[in-house]
């Protein structure tokens, strides 16, 4: 799908992409950005191309894909060939959009922390977007570290 990308935030290709609230210029949820460890739940799909954003003044299209698999098997050297992802996850692991490092997508159980199944830690844990599974391990194959081939839930927004 093709939307707007405003924010002041360069987004990579391989990145993981996000509604951005801040701009309403196509109708709120026209817009993206790359996702925010603020905002965990916006998150829904992966940046297919390099946006070089330095303002909101120079706003430009991205191609964001939002469904199916994302990445080259047997992985591939090329920075974005995969979904960036954090260095812990392994194939089968169910992904999410990570809290600590924006754009990045990382294993459920690591980003939630609902061991002992405190209130706190499953309330934080449902509002994570959920996102897609790891079809390959962080830097199997030809990836470099940060990446790896995905399978992304359709979330049915568009």
């Amino acid at each position: 799908i093709t939307l707007r990308a405003a924010g002041a935030v360069a987004i990579a290709k391989g990145d993981l992409v996000a509604i951005d609230l801040d701009d309403d210029t196509n109708g709120l949820g026209g817009s993206v950005e790359k996702s925010t460890t603020a905002l965990p739940q916006l998150a829904f799909g992966i940046a297919t191309q390099a946006v070089p954003l330095t303002s909101p003044a120079t706003p430009k299209n991205i191609v964001v894909q939002v469904a199916g698999k994302y990445g080259v098997d047997g992985g591939s050297a090329a920075a974005g060939d995969g979904a960036f992802v954090a260095t812990s996850v392994a194939a089968g692991d169910f992904l999410v959009a990570s809290t600590a490092a924006a754009g990045t997508l990382v294993e459920a159980d690591s980003a939630t922390a609902v061991a002992g199944n405190s209130q706190a830690n499953i309330q934080a844990a449902l509002k994570l977007a959920r996102i897609g599974i790891a079809l390959t391990a962080d830097a199997d194959g030809d990836y470099t570290a940060g990446y790896a081939t995905v399978m992304i839930i359709d979330q049915g927004l568009f």
